[in-house]
């Protein structure tokens, strides 16, 4: 079953074996408190994935930071992650997978 739903507003009913961020955790004041109100929506052994388009500074900087530091603390199992670059314009995404 996939859903889409306002971020700060949907309430999960039920859980599910996975839950994707796309591109969104941008327009969160607090994307880590979001991140983790959702954790509790995982079956065990389900996973979060996470892509974040990647800047230097300013707020992407800080999003991507704090979710960085979210997934590769004590907290969270990082199962993988990368950083994807396009060829022609080295537009970069950083891509996270935990449980």
């Amino acid at each position: 079953v996939t859903r889409c739903a306002d971020l700060a507003t949907y309430e999960p009913e039920g859980t599910f074996d996975a839950i994707l961020f796309n591109e969104v955790l941008f327009f969160t004041p607090d994307p880590v408190a979001e991140i983790n109100r959702y954790r509790a929506a995982l079956n065990p052994g389900g996973v979060m994935i996470v892509s974040l388009y990647v800047k230097d500074s300013g707020g992407a900087k800080t999003t991507l930071d704090a979710v960085h530091g979210l997934f590769t603390g004590p907290e969270w199992d990082l199962l993988d992650h990368c950083r994807l670059t396009t060829l022609g314009k080295g537009t970069r995404w950083q891509l996270y997978l935990a449980r």
